[in-house]
């Protein structure tokens, strides 16, 4: 089953990093949840299925003009509100995840312009 799915996924002309991305949600799925969890299979399906070789991404640097014109469109686009900016302003000087950044709380962003980083809620 895990190696026919692998296979036509990759036949289906999905990216890499897609097909790897499917792979390891449905090990989770399968071994974690179906197995151990719910006791519903014996084995892993997907367990021994080795995730496509996946290039690295190409870094792509994003322009002042590019950055402008995303949060002019989210100004237009939301009637100004700024929690959307905010919070892609936070993420990029962060560097966070979305649910790390997420999870920042106000007593978090601190007066001196600084954010405390919280162990637990962050791989930082």
């Amino acid at each position: 089953m895990g190696k026919v799915t692998k296979r036509r996924r990759m036949e289906a002309k999905l990216s890499p990093w897609t097909v790897k991305g499917d792979l390891a949600t449905l090990k989770a799925v399968f071994g974690k949840w179906l197995g151990r969890e719910c006791g519903l299979l014996a084995s892993n399906p997907f367990a021994n299925v080795k995730p496509p070789k996946c290039d690295d991404p190409d870094v792509r640097i994003v322009s002042a003009a590019e950055s402008k014109a995303l949060f002019d469109w989210l100004a237009e686009r939301w009637n100004n509100w700024r929690l959307p900016r905010v919070y892609l302003e936070v993420a990029i000087l962060l560097g966070w995840r979305a649910t790390e950044v997420a999870s920042i709380t106000e007593e978090d962003l601190l007066p001196d312009g600084y954010v405390r980083v919280a162990a637990e809620r962050c791989k930082t």
